[in-house]
């Protein structure tokens, strides 16, 4: 062998470690940010919430409880009957535990351009098991206010000119 197989040979061994060292770090950075909850929030339970109008929610979306974040919104679906969408949420054992069949979810969103997360106002009544479908309480529709705003100022602007 000579002197240039030698470096080309030396070169090859130096790509491969540098490929081998990348991917070990890409998957150690993938188990760690699992580890982390970046990809879910560990053991959790399940439930339904159904609302006429989703409000912009998204899967992924997060579920609050008294501002803490819980859980998130892992599917929205149509559930066959006119307009009526379902989420479903994944939620964290511990916060499951708070919810009951008098709970009550709203559609927030988080300040003035922020995103829109589901927050869960637990009631006083019987703890729920997994599955369990609630009836969410449906955000204000802003395109209809402005909407009917717009008609009503057009009535008083008439009834002004007359």
């Amino acid at each position: 062998m000579d002197v240039e197989q030698l470096e080309q040979r030396d070169l090859r061994r130096k790509q491969l470690l540098v490929a081998a060292l990348f991917s070990l770090a890409v998957a150690f950075a993938l188990v760690f940010a699992y580890w982390m909850g970046a990809f879910g929030i560990g053991p959790t339970k399940h439930f339904y919430v159904n609302y006429d109008f989703a409000g912009g929610l998204d899967r992924g979306s997060p579920v609050r409880l008294a501002g803490i974040k819980v859980g998130r919104v892992t599917d929205v679906s149509f559930t066959g009957q006119p307009s009526v969408l379902r989420l479903k949420i994944d939620i964290s054992n511990e916060a499951f535990q708070q919810i009951t069949e008098d709970s009550k979810f709203f559609i927030n969103l988080a300040g003035l351009i922020g995103e829109r997360y589901v927050e869960v106002v637990p009631g006083h009544g019987n703890p729920v098991s997994n599955g369990y479908a609630f009836r969410g309480i449906d955000p204000p529709r802003i395109d209809q206010l402005i909407s009917q705003g717009y008609g009503i100022f057009g009535d008083l602007r008439t009834l002004f000119n007359e």
